[in-house]
């Protein structure tokens, strides 16, 4: 899975980490439900046995257009991307 949340197909494993500047032995444990980690780099595998059961998300943000936002499924990545505090985005 990618870091925007989209899932994708991935034929060659050694050739996308090369690509990506992954680990090759990370994502591989990953993809096998060995690792302890729940994601690399941001990357991440449905096998994952650090996925969680539920997801968290977040909803009644309302943007400087005065627009709502939408649901929010990763708050902290949320604010990365915008440049935001996430310790002041109290839902």
């Amino acid at each position: 899975m990618i870091p925007d949340n989209n899932e994708i197909t991935i034929t060659n494993l050694h050739e996308f980490c090369r690509k990506n500047g992954l680990s090759f032995n990370a994502m591989h444990r990953l993809a096998k439900g060995q690792s302890k980690l729940k994601a690399h780099r941001g990357w991440t595998h449905r096998n994952s046995v650090r996925q969680r059961e539920y997801i968290k998300t977040y909803d009644g943000f309302i943007g400087p257009d005065g627009n709502a936002v939408g649901t929010i499924t990763n708050l902290a990545e949320f604010c990365r991307q915008h440049g935001l505090d996430n310790t002041h985005m109290v839902p």
